[in-house]
């Protein structure tokens, strides 16, 4: 009888094992996402005469400096430079 409870006590221990890693393994993943994805984006058509600054002090929030949200441009539209060109199309970060 013995056996048997050890048997039972030891399926117990490795189900409760299973469930608790599946639930970690998914809590990972959801604190674990791009905050890029969650982030709303609007689309802007650089004009003649344009310059990410202006862009930038335009789109920014309020509280935010407007190199940080010019260096935030330049990695969600994987530019190397600040040189735009009129016809661009950049995705701008909308926080709110």
């Amino acid at each position: 009888m013995s056996g048997l409870f050890s048997r039972r006590l030891l399926l117990k221990l490795v189900l409760a094992a299973v469930i608790i890693i599946a639930g970690c393994t998914g809590m990972i993943r959801v604190f674990a996402g791009s905050a890029h994805d969650e982030i709303p984006m609007e689309q802007v058509v650089i004009s003649r005469g344009d310059t990410l600054w202006e862009i930038a002090v335009d789109y920014k929030p309020k509280d935010m400096d407007t190199r940080d949200y010019i260096r935030v441009i330049k990695k969600t539209n994987h530019l190397k430079t600040s040189e735009i060109e009129a016809g661009d199309v950049l995705s701008l970060p909308i926080y709110e």
